[in-house]
């Protein structure tokens, strides 16, 4: 059986009625101001079923490992800043907290909600993942199939944007193709990072003063 959820951390939701989380259709998780993982809601496993991501997310992401480790380095800075600012007097400063973000199924064009909550007082965070919008992919979208000498750099690693999902050409500068067929079954040797327009349009970086 699937541990579902860290003991202490069930003793801070017993107040909590922000959302019925366990009858939840979205996918819901908790987390501990560390960013350890503290509860799984059992949609969260029927997502990850329906995805192709069952057994291994069962068996790799599990009750305290941390979920910053499924970050690529581009997104790390603005997912700490981003859970952290729910700890930061979160009623006063917009509440609850919210980011929409794409993930698309090999035939369907996904966009969700995550929203924070904060759980009892500066020790966790509560994270929903409402789908917000589903439809097939445009029809403007090329689908290509996966050539793997177009797309494996020299150090034999294929590059895929973890927001939108395409996978960067390496023939043809700044052009990212879409392969459905690596979004359905990815390969062993890939490696997650951001297109310029993803990074740009949905995580801006803070100006510098």
């Amino acid at each position: 059986m699937k541990a579902r959820i860290d003991p202490a951390f069930q003793k801070l939701l017993a107040s909590f009625d922000e959302v019925n989380i366990e009858m939840h259709s979205s996918a819901v998780y908790g987390l501990w101001k560390d960013f350890s993982l503290a509860y799984f809601n059992p949609a969260w496993f029927a997502f990850a079923q329906d995805n192709g991501g069952e057994p291994s997310i069962s068996e790799e992401w599990k009750l305290g490992r941390n979920v910053m480790e499924a970050v690529t380095s581009d997104l790390k800075e603005f997912y700490t800043g981003f859970f952290l600012s729910t700890f930061n007097d979160p009623r006063s400063q917009g509440y609850p907290k919210q980011h929409a973000y794409q993930c698309s199924s090999a035939h369907r064009y996904r966009m969700f909600n995550m929203t924070l909550y904060p759980v009892g007082v500066n020790q966790g965070i509560l994270i929903v993942n409402s789908l917000v919008q589903e439809m097939p992919h445009p029809v403007t979208e090329v689908a290509r199939e996966g050539n793997a000498s177009v797309y494996t750099d020299s150090d034999g690693l294929i590059h895929q944007c973890s927001h939108c999902r395409k996978v960067k050409n390496l023939q043809e500068k700044n052009r990212w193709d879409w392969i459905p067929t690596w979004v359905r079954e990815l390969p062993a040797n890939i490696r997650q990072e951001l297109c310029a327009f993803c990074l740009d349009y949905h995580y801006p970086r803070k100006s510098e003063a």
